[in-house]
């Protein structure tokens, strides 16, 4: 190999290394956690059947280790854990008047192969099954600035046995564009990405109609390593 030749790949090794290096300072990227910055949240006309709210973050990341796929449902990913006694075995919802009452996210229901009801089970919601995670506060009185936690759950709960929903979610591995109905993402380099979280419901104005609300977010990276907690503006639903 020509002298100049190597000389060549060392001088462009070297500038990749120095960019890399201008872009961890610039971002501040310390540790492995990703650090989230907010962009902004605004009520969006998207459809007449349902109501949008728009969130959109920066996020720095040193390894880029960011998002999980429709596959990835495995351990440390599973949606849930079997709940076990001091044996080993499965805990039946008939097994002591002292278990908690049924709920869909505390039990699951077995179903043999002719789809008869064989048992219900204790189950643990695995809190790393989503990695964007999103908490609502809304203003306890007007103007007040006092602001509760809002639990969407109990909200769309419909019945005692049935669970509502929340706004956690999984973003996918981020490439530029759309990348699924929910999420949006802007890659600007190999440490920076912008999501925009489309969060859908037919119920915001309703729950919100005149009252000033605001979100908190953070995100965990593949790796699990918690990002910092962001809250956005104060926004209102007005009439």
């Amino acid at each position: 190999m020509k002298p100049g030749f190597i000389i060549l790949l060392l001088a462009t090794a070297l500038l990749l290394s120095c960019q890399e290096e201008d872009l961890i300072e610039k971002y501040n990227l310390t540790d492995s956690s990703p650090r989230i910055e907010f962009v902004d949240f605004d009520i969006i006309d998207e459809s007449d059947d349902y109501e949008t709210l728009l969130l959109t973050i920066d996020v720095y990341d040193l390894e880029f280790d960011l998002g999980l796929t429709r596959d990835d449902v495995n351990a440390p990913y599973n949606l849930f854990d079997y709940v076990r006694d001091d044996d080993g075995e499965l805990i039946s919802i008939s097994s002591s008047p002292n278990l908690p009452r049924y709920s869909c996210d505390k039990y699951l229901i077995l179903f043999g192969d002719f789809n008869e009801i064989l048992d219900t089970v204790r189950i643990e919601l695995n809190p790393n099954f989503n990695n964007i995670f999103v908490d609502f506060y809304i203003e306890t009185a007007p103007e007040s600035n006092i602001f509760e936690w809002f639990d969407f759950k109990s909200a769309f709960r419909q019945t005692n046995d049935r669970c509502g929903g929340d706004f956690n979610a999984r973003f996918p591995i981020p490439q530029n564009g759309p990348n699924d109905t929910l999420f949006e993402m802007e890659i600007a380099d190999e440490h920076k990405v912008r999501i925009s979280y489309k969060m859908r419901s037919v119920g915001f104005s309703f729950l919100f109609q005149n009252k000033r609300f605001k979100v908190e977010t953070s995100i965990k990276d593949r790796a699990l390593n918690e990002s910092n907690k962001i809250t956005s503006p104060v926004t209102i639903f007005e009439q």
